[in-house]
């Protein structure tokens, strides 16, 4: 079964003691500096924003099979998962299940094919968080986890924290929003004894009329200036959403959008009588 996306509520719920909590998406921090007015929208301001589309439900899909092929779990009836999880989605111009039915076996054989297996995989499709300041965390999931060992000592060990990515043109590497995502990542699980030394795309391209399916792997070292920029970032993030509950007269500004300001209504001013 192709489980739904994991947002981690109820444990960060548990940490903090209570639902009344915001969490920065890893998926979303390059959002909050070049799409500003998008990303408090779907993060404080509660707005309906992007659902899904095909190929978001493409992605999900073989980001499943691809998880459950390194947990060395077997599938099996792959096809009835996903009639299943299609089954969920009204066909139309955001979901077109014949392409989707059409692509994701032919892009699934070829990433999992073209992926180094000799790499030992550590953890798949793991779910983490870290408190930035009260009621306000950092986190999302990583699709896999893999380490090299060296000997018997595991401190020497290396961390390379990879991404599975589908993309209807092919890459010319690990974008910006892509990197801070897998850096936030590293970052949080930095704070948990876990130094990551590198980070890595794996992208299968869905075929053409004239070219297969097609894999590119990306790869980028880690330094520690890495990590001074992107917790930098994170904190600047969570000091700015203090500023927006505790001063909500500059919410309109935080978020560069005037009509914001519609939005505050300041408390009428009460006057003791002599």
């Amino acid at each position: 079964m192709i489980a739904p996306y994991y947002d981690g509520s109820d444990v960060i719920t548990a940490d903090n003691g209570s639902s009344d909590y915001i969490r920065i998406s890893a998926s979303s921090i390059e959002d909050f500096f070049s799409n500003t007015r998008y990303w408090f929208g779907q993060t404080l301001l509660g707005e309906e924003g992007f659902d899904y589309s095909t190929a978001t439900i493409l992605g999900t899909i073989i980001h499943h099979f691809a998880e459950m092929e390194f947990s060395n779990i077997e599938i099996e009836d792959p096809e009835a998962d996903v009639e299943g999880y299609l089954s969920k989605y009204i066909n139309g111009d955001n979901c077109e299940k014949s392409v989707i039915r059409e692509l994701w076996q032919p892009m699934l054989e070829v990433m999992l094919s073209s992926i180094d297996r000799n790499k030992q995989i550590h953890s798949v499709e793991q779910f983490i968080y870290h408190k930035i300041l009260n009621g306000i965390y950092v986190g999302g999931t990583y699709d896999r986890l893999s380490v090299s060992t060296v000997g018997s000592d595991p401190s020497k060990n290396t961390y390379t924290l990879g991404d599975y990515k589908t993309s209807s043109t092919k890459p010319n590497g690990i974008n910006k929003k892509y990197k801070m995502q897998l850096m936030t990542y590293a970052w949080i699980l930095k704070q948990k004894g876990i130094i990551v030394d590198s980070i890595e795309l794996h992208y299968v391209v869905r075929p053409t009329k004239t070219l297969p399916a097609r894999y590119f792997h990306f790869k980028e070292m880690i330094y520690d200036e890495d990590f001074d920029v992107i917790e930098g970032q994170i904190k600047l993030i969570a000091e700015t959403i203090e500023l927006w509950n505790k001063h909500p007269e500059l919410r309109y500004i935080l978020c560069k959008d005037y009509r914001v300001k519609a939005l505050y209504k300041p408390k009428p001013k009460l006057f003791k009588k002599d």
